[in-house]
C-alpha cells in the first residue's frame, strides 16, 4: 500500500530537482494535474516546516537548504562500510563503465551509491533507483546470500513482467540462473530490465549485511568483455574485503 500524499511530496522534491526553478502553486498544479486546493495544501505543509520558501517573489515556492541538511545528516550516519566510495570509483576507472551499489529493498534492489562512466555513451542512472530483484544481475547477486525459504518467498510473489529480451519470464528460469551464476563465479545480465544493457555483479556480505556491486554499460561493449570486467571486479573487490 502505497500513500499518495507521501508520493506526492516526493514528487515534487523530484520536480525541483529536474527544474531547478521556483514554481507557483499554478505551474506546480498544472504541471501533476493535482487539484489546485491539494496543491496549496502540500506547499503550505512544506513551507510551515522549513523545506520551501519564496526566494524571488511572493507565490515563487522553492526549496530551502533544511533538505541538504537533513540529506547530509543522514549520509553520514548511513550504516555503508567507507571503503565502497574508494572501491566504486577504482572499478569505474579501471572497468571504464558506470557501477553501482545496492541492497534489497522488498522485491526490489535499491541503490545506494552511483559512480558513473566517464565515456560519452554510457548508462546513467541515479540513487534511489529500483531494480526488480528476479530480473537483473544485481537482484540475483543479493539473492544469492539469502536463505532458499527466502528466495522461494521473494520469487513466487514476483510478477514476472517482461522488460527486455532478457528477463527470466518464470520463477524456474531465475533459479537456473541463480545457480549457474554461483558456479561460474559472478552474476549477469543483458537487456534483462534495460534494452541493451549489459550488467555484472557480484555480491558482498558485511556484518550480517547484503549488497551487491554491478558494473553496467551498453551492450556494444560490454558483450565481448563480460569475462575480463568480471575477473577486475573479483580481484579489486577480493583487496578491499580480504
Amino acid at each position: 500500500m502505497r500513500i499518495k500524499q507521501v508520493e506526492n511530496a516526493l514528487s515534487l522534491l523530484q520536480y525541483y530537482a529536474d527544474t531547478g526553478q521556483p514554481s507557483t502553486l499554478t505551474e506546480i498544479s498544472n504541471h501533476f494535474d493535482w487539484p489546485r486546493s491539494s496543491t496549496y495544501n502540500l506547499l503550505n505543509t512544506l513551507s510551515y516546516h522549513g523545506y520551501l520558501y519564496e526566494p524571488h517573489q511572493r507565490g515563487h515556492f522553492y526549496p530551502t537548504p533544511k533538505l541538504l541538511d537533513l540529506g547530509l545528516s543522514i549520509i553520514d550516519k548511513a550504516p555503508l562500510p567507507a571503503f565502497f566510495d574508494k572501491l566504486m570509483v577504482e572499478l569505474r576507472d579501471k572497468t571504464q563503465e558506470t557501477v553501482w551499489l545496492a541492497a534489497k529493498s522488498g522485491l526490489n534492489a535499491v541503490f545506494l551509491k552511483v559512480v558513473e562512466s566517464k565515456q560519452l555513451i554510457r548508462y546513467i542512472t541515479r540513487v534511489g533507483m529500483q531494480v526488480p530483484l528476479f530480473a537483473t544481475a544485481t537482484g540475483h547477486a543479493i539473492l544469492s546470500q539469502l536463505p532458499d525459504t527466502q528466495i522461494n518467498n521473494i520469487l513466487d510473489k514476483s510478477t514476472y513482467k517482461r522488460f527486455g529480451d532478457g528477463t527470466p519470464e518464470n520463477k524456474q528460469i531465475v533459479l537456473e540462473r541463480l545457480a549457474d551464476a554461483k558456479e561460474r563465479g559472478w552474476f549477469f545480465s543483458a537487456s534483462a530490465f534495460t534494452p541493451d544493457l549489459g550488467g555484472i555483479s557480484l555480491p558482498i556480505a558485511i556484518d550480517n549485511r547484503i549488497f551487491s556491486i554491478t558494473t553496467a554499460g551498453p551492450w556494444f561493449r560490454m558483450g565481448d568483455r563480460t569475462q575480463e570486467i568480471a575477473k577486475i571486479m573479483q580481484k579489486t573487490i577480493k583487496e578491499y574485503t580480504s
